[in-house]
């Protein structure tokens, strides 16, 4: 530990967000409320398939990474979203399991 932190130190994330997440079945707008504690978050996203919890969410430097699993169709998607914060700003990937790959991009309310 120690020198000038930047590698160390985890992104603050803690607060609300506004995602747009570009599947391949079409753009969908979440609201995503974090709860931070360390390099650990907690939260929910809320969007037009429901609400869902945020689990093992971690934060390494400035990659945050966590999962959500949602019911469409009647199925059971496990989501698993990489992002890269930049201040008030993250862009990132999202794995749809069987209904492929995404990217985001999310804003933090101030």
């Amino acid at each position: 530990a120690g020198g000038s932190g930047s590698t160390t130190a985890a992104a603050q994330i803690g607060g609300t967000w506004t995602m747009t997440l570009n599947s391949p079945q079409g753009p969908l707008d979440i609201t995503m409320t974090v709860t931070q504690s360390g390099a650990t978050f907690t939260g929910s996203m809320v969007s037009q398939i429901g609400t869902n919890d945020i689990t093992g969410g971690e934060i390494a430097g400035r990659v945050a990474t966590w999962t959500t699993v949602v019911n469409v169709g009647g199925q059971s998607i496990t989501i698993n979203y990489r992002g890269e914060v930049d201040g008030s700003r993250m862009t990132g990937s999202a794995e749809l399991g069987s209904f492929g790959n995404a990217t985001f991009t999310a804003e933090k309310k101030p």
